[in-house]
């Protein structure tokens, strides 16, 4: 086991670097917390682990080589758990970010993104992964899914996700589909085959050159709209049943 009393530390500042989104594209890792992730993680990808970092207070779970055991004194281990876990964090490699084409067709269900709230991105995500969407386009404007709020929000479903770059919401030209008021009862909608979702910008919604075929969710009167989490649930679980059909 190594261990580290300085904050001045080369390897310490790499950490630190990893509570970034340029510290993760920079250094191709990012931080797991969390006891439940960091556990099955251990158990079912060992092999992407390349570090584990404990506190005074901790005991290694890992068979890592000793250099690979970095103890903290507890101050430091804060300063990198910033979720407040107290529990072993793992520094892992990050999955491949695939590069597509946006304008060649869709295969099955895929979800383009341009959230840029951690938070949100994760609640998204985790909601796609378990509708049965994998293939995730992330725009430029996007938070980063493995920042440790991305990742807790999604509550580990980033690491099921196939993600793909996109440009920024505002150069995208191909057709989607989009929620909007205006649109399409989502209830009486029939879903094509193959299909691309796309969720509107944080408070901007969807750029006016897309061409979207809108689909809508009926309300009461006097509420404008959902959630975008919320909303893309739903609609990902009226399109569920409908795939095989």
């Amino acid at each position: 086991m190594k261990i580290i009393e300085s904050v001045q530390n080369t390897t310490f500042k790499m950490f630190k670097s990893l509570l970034s989104a340029k510290g993760i594209k920079q250094e191709q890792l990012f931080i797991l917390s969390g006891k439940k992730l960091v556990e099955e993680s251990i158990q079912q990808r060992h092999e992407l682990v390349v570090w584990e970092i404990i506190s005074s207070d901790c005991q290694s779970m890992t068979n890592l080589p000793a250099e690979k055991i970095i103890q903290l004194p507890n101050a430091m281990f804060k300063e990198l758990d910033v979720l407040g876990t107290y529990y072993n964090l793992l520094v892992m490699k990050l999955p491949d970010f695939y590069h597509g084409d946006l304008n060649k067709l869709p295969q099955k269900a895929e979800l383009i993104l341009p959230l840029s709230d951690p938070g949100n991105l994760g609640a998204m995500i985790r909601s796609a992964v378990a509708f049965g969407v994998k293939k995730i386009w992330l725009t430029k404007e996007a938070a980063h899914p493995f920042l440790p709020k991305a990742i807790k929000a999604s509550s580990g479903a980033c690491l099921l996700a196939e993600f793909y770059l996109a440009p920024s919401i505002q150069e995208i030209t191909s057709s989607c589909i989009a929620l909007d008021a205006g649109g399409e009862n989502i209830q009486t909608f029939s879903w094509p085959n193959s299909f691309r979702l796309l969720v509107g910008e944080e408070g901007k919604g969807v750029p006016k050159q897309i061409p979207i075929t809108p689909i809508s969710i009926h309300m009461e009167p006097g509420i404008e709209s959902l959630n975008a989490t919320v909303a893309m649930s739903i609609a990902l679980y009226q399109w569920k049943p409908r795939q095989s059909s």
